[in-house]
């Protein structure tokens, strides 16, 4: 049965509220001038589905769930990684670089914390290069520890970083959407998706003192037991991942 107009706008509008962090406030603009006009409906609906699985759809998303978190970051630093060993360096010695990285500076802040918990400093992280002629690299954006200024915390990631050069500068506050933008944008990763550029730096499964950790649930009865507490990518200290993807 063919869906009346007005089913058609609430199909639009429900879309748009369901999948809003995957659309900026322009193509919301542009969605709602659009279907003001009968026989824009159809061809925005077509556009909407193919627009879910798109790239662009999932750079928008990635980028204003990002947006959201580094907004609460206590002095976040614009963090440059490059290598001097390599030309380009292979995308999985540089991610495994950059996690022993964040590891490393991480265990010498937050010791016993770090030891226990595995609490990592917080940080968005995305590797680049490899296309257009540019050389692979690390940018990120990472918060400033308590306790710590941000010159002496740029000190630690220049001593930390052994690989190559660390370029480091403190964000404004006024310039966060500006370099949020810079550090998710698609065309100088390999990657057709931006979330695939994404590095990750968890503990992986298989860590003993990870898993050994204990915790306490009720359990149907109400009363206390022990388990296992379970520390995985998905549910690290150094970043939870947005429900919208299966990383």
């Amino acid at each position: 049965m063919e869906k009346t107009n007005e089913q058609k706008r609430n199909l639009i509008e429900k879309s748009l509220n369901r999948d809003a962090i995957q659309y900026d406030y322009r193509s919301i603009e542009v969605i709602h001038s659009l279907i003001q006009n009968d026989k824009n409906l159809d061809d925005v609906l077509k556009d909407i589905d193919e627009y879910r699985n798109s790239p662009i759809a999932n750079k928008t998303a990635l980028q204003n769930w990002s947006m959201q978190k580094i907004k609460k970051y206590r002095l976040p630093q614009r963090v440059t990684l490059t290598f001097t060993d390599y030309y380009d360096c292979p995308s999985d010695i540089a991610k495994q670089r950059c996690q022993k990285f964040i590891k490393a500076i991480s265990k010498d802040i937050y010791k016993n914390a770090y030891r226990r918990h595995r609490k990592l400093i917080k940080n968005n992280i995305f590797l680049e290069g490899n296309v257009l002629g540019i050389r692979v690299h690390l940018e990120m954006i990472i918060e400033t520890p308590e306790k710590l200024s941000s010159s002496n915390f740029q000190e630690m990631i220049q001593h930390y970083w052994v690989y190559g050069h660390a370029e480091v500068n403190l964000i404004q506050e006024q310039d966060i959407e500006q370099v949020v933008r810079y550090t998710h944008k698609l065309r100088s990763k390999e990657e057709r998706l931006l979330q695939d550029s994404l590095v990750i730096c968890g503990e992986k499964k298989n860590d003993s003192k990870v898993q050994n950790q204990n915790t306490f649930r009720k359990n149907e009865n109400g009363q206390k037991v022990r388990c296992k507490k379970d520390l995985t990518l998905n549910s690290s200290p150094c970043r939870s991942i947005s429900p919208i993807y299966k990383m």
